[in-house]
């Protein structure tokens, strides 16, 4: 698959969902939400690898420290969690969860392989409606973390002409 057609697809909301991913974290999670959507039978027992080559040809990444800065991403992944909008027995309610139920950096092959969370993966796959779709390479030049998230809450409305109104304490969450 060649970068330029790299479909990153996520429920709205994972794309409204309060998280704090350092940009690495991000990237990674955007590699593996590329990948997962080529397989057909996602589930949280699915190995999904990102390559440390992959990553830098992805996001021209300076490859003297991304080492490290994707085994560091790698070990504080796992503990990194997401709240979003759900419903429960018909009624709205407010769930947390977690991006990863395993994440493995394997230091002398240069790759990470993650085991996308139940949560994760109903947030990404078999999507019928209330989704937003951009191509990878459209954030791939991005070096803030913020620059992604705005740009996902900003896409997600560009069906429609219009934007939603955020709060700045809203943004800052």
């Amino acid at each position: 698959m060649t970068n330029s057609n790299r479909l990153v697809v996520k429920d709205n909301a994972l794309i409204d969902a309060s998280f704090n991913l350092s940009l690495v974290e991000q990237r990674i999670m955007l590699l593996a939400i590329v990948e997962a959507r080529q397989i057909e039978n996602l589930s949280p027992n699915t190995a999904i690898e990102i390559s440390v080559s992959s990553y830098t040809q992805q996001f021209k990444a300076d490859s003297n420290n991304i080492y490290s800065a994707i085994k560091e991403a790698a070990r504080t992944l796992k503990r990194r969690e997401f709240s979003y909008l759900d419903r429960y027995k018909g009624q709205s309610a407010y769930s947390t969860a977690n991006w990863v139920n395993k994440i493995t950096y394997v230091d002398n092959s240069g790759f990470v392989v993650l085991y996308l969370s139940e949560e994760v993966i109903s947030l990404i796959s078999r999507l019928e409606e209330q989704f937003t779709k951009y191509h990878l390479e459209q954030v791939s030049s991005f070096k803030s973390k913020y620059s992604t998230r705005l740009y996902e809450l900003i896409i997600k409305w560009l069906s429609t002409g219009l934007t939603e109104k955020y709060e700045i304490n809203d943004l800052r969450n």
